[in-house]
């Protein structure tokens, strides 16, 4: 096999990839602002007893991928991590620093939002928090690397 044939393989790979990278990372944003949006609903008692205030979340998960396939550039990391500050930062402001509202007030939402009644909310709070820690070790190790990379590739075309 050449060395033209292996390069054209291994793009159309990474092409796939990235793809399934960037509407993963969409979806991701798209929980982290729904939930951000569902806390700021939920304090409403009003709208609360009349609307399931978690179907937020398939919602905005669904029009983040939608919008991410029009989009040219893929959704930066700075986003996905403000809106992580915003939504602790509602979530504390609402529930105080109470550790199991940490975990109980978002594995509700999730709950209530995608029908998931079968699994408990501890299940669900610690498979959001391993879900989220897991996805912001990922994209920091990816965008160091892009940059080192990057840098790399400066430092040899001087």
């Amino acid at each position: 096999m050449n060395k033209r044939t292996q390069d054209a393989r291994d793009e159309e790979k990474g092409s796939w990839v990235r793809l399934v990278g960037e509407h993963l990372k969409a979806a991701l944003t798209g929980l982290v602002a729904g939930y951000c949006l569902a806390l700021v609903l939920g304090r409403s008692v009003w709208l609360d007893m009349r609307v399931n205030v978690g179907h937020v979340l398939p919602v905005s998960v669904a029009c983040l991928v939608l919008a991410s396939k029009n989009r040219q550039r893929p959704v930066g990391i700075v986003p996905f991590l403000l809106l992580q500050v915003l939504g602790l930062a509602l979530l504390f402001s609402a529930y105080g620093l109470s550790s199991s509202a940490i975990l109980i007030v978002p594995a509700g939402l999730f709950r209530e939002g995608f029908h998931l009644s079968s699994f408990s909310l501890t299940n669900i709070g610690l498979f959001l928090l391993c879900l989220i820690g897991t996805v912001d070790a990922v994209w920091m190790y990816a965008v160091v690397r892009e940059r080192i990379r990057n840098r790399r590739r400066h430092w040899t075309q001087d």
